[in-house]
């Protein structure tokens, strides 16, 4: 199971329509964790100013089918990331 951390408004915002992150247009992924405490890294260096509630998404790497690769974070991993961690990201 791989993360993906997204405001509880941009998950409802178009019940309609497939979820679809401002990271897939930006940098043609969506960027998730590999585990939850590399997760409740990313959320306390990237998320601190976002409106809560936050989700957590669950995703099993396994049934996507899309491609989901596993990258080292650019430039720099967030602080409190285990060393030589790798993130999912599913294109």
């Amino acid at each position: 199971m791989i993360y993906h951390v997204v405001p509880l408004d941009d998950w409802t915002a178009q019940p309609d329509q497939p979820y679809t992150p401002g990271s897939l247009a930006e940098d043609g992924f969506v960027h998730c964790a590999p585990d939850e405490a590399t997760t409740l890294a990313v959320v306390n260096a990237f998320y601190r100013d976002v409106p809560r509630p936050l989700l957590a998404l669950l995703l099993d790497e396994g049934r996507l089918t899309a491609k989901c690769v596993f990258e080292a974070a650019d430039p720099a991993p967030p602080p409190g990331t285990a060393d030589g961690v790798l993130f999912p990201h599913v294109f």
